[in-house]
């Protein structure tokens, strides 16, 4: 009784998350891009900290 009313709530949520990523598109690329941003700032500091020592 309990893995059919598990398998039925995980579908609506993973049904609402992908129509919310659908939906709210332009601010899910804004997030991406921010993210690989911060990455790559990070990455780079790593690289010129370790051409310090």
């Amino acid at each position: 009784m309990k893995k059919p009313f598990l398998f039925v709530i995980g579908v609506v949520i993973l049904l609402s998350g992908i129509i919310a990523v659908l939906l709210w598109w332009p601010d899910v690329a804004l997030l991406f891009r921010g993210g690989i941003g911060m990455v790559l700032a990070v990455v780079g500091m790593f690289i010129l900290y370790t051409i310090k020592d």
